[in-house]
């Protein structure tokens, strides 16, 4: 009953953000996941042959698949810690 309860308050927190208070960062959150930020926008940079890339957190290597050329791949592995 408490995670339904949580859903319901986090969701009116989220439409209160958005259409009431205006909030940029709320508003630029809704704006990401309608444009599906994640496979578009975060891999839109403009680049060339010589640029480098440190992929930091690269555990999935998305950026290394979608650009042919220096990536830094750094993934860090908390268990060996």
């Amino acid at each position: 009953m408490n995670k339904i309860l949580n859903k319901i308050l986090n969701k009116i927190r989220s439409l209160v953000n958005v259409y009431i208070l205006r909030d940029k960062f709320s508003l630029a959150a809704k704006q990401w996941i309608k444009d599906d930020g994640d496979n578009t926008l975060r891999l839109d940079y403009n680049l060339s042959s010589s640029s480098i890339i440190f992929d930091v957190g690269g555990f999935k290597g998305s950026l290394q698949k979608r650009f042919i050329i220096n990536i830094k791949l750094i993934y860090i592995y908390l268990n060996l810690y």
